[in-house]
């Protein structure tokens, strides 16, 4: 019982430390829109989990699109791709309607297939044959012009 109670007591501590360790102090921007958020711990663990999220997404579309050019030798078009997504996988529906997924209408294998919508101005995630990966923003303009 004493050996619970003290294993408590440890992860409480060490949680604390961690918390400020990573920092809890009021966002150096505050918030001038209501739809804006202010930053801080909460923030960057959301955005670490949409993160997370585009990054399985984009791999499930990949293997999709892959997949499916396999068949025909080219890429289907968009329309083909968001129906068949609708029916398969509606979080990554949810992000191509939301357009935090962009599909490019590419139909030949070579060039970007898919982009996440913030790489052309702060790099991101792409897709392209070779599968997902993350980009800078100059990275992605070198592969667009191709």
């Amino acid at each position: 019982m004493l050996r619970r109670s003290a294993m408590r007591h440890g992860c409480w501590l060490t949680t604390l430390w961690v918390a400020s360790a990573i920092g809890c102090d009021a966002p150096k921007l505050k918030p001038t829109e209501p739809t804006q958020r202010a930053g801080g711990l909460v923030s960057q663990i959301k955005d670490k989990a949409e993160q997370m999220v585009t990054a399985v997404e984009m791999k499930d579309l990949h293997l999709f699109m892959d997949a499916a050019s396999a068949v025909e030798g080219r890429l289907p078009n968009a329309d083909v791709i968001r129906e068949a997504v609708a029916k398969e996988n509606p979080q990554l529906a949810k992000l191509l309607q939301d357009g935090r997924i962009i599909l490019t209408g590419i139909r030949q294998r070579e060039g970007v297939w898919a982009y996440e919508k913030d790489a052309p101005e702060k790099g991101g995630w792409i897709i392209d044959q070779s599968g997902p990966r993350q980009v800078t923003a100059e990275e992605f303009q070198r592969l667009v012009r191709r």
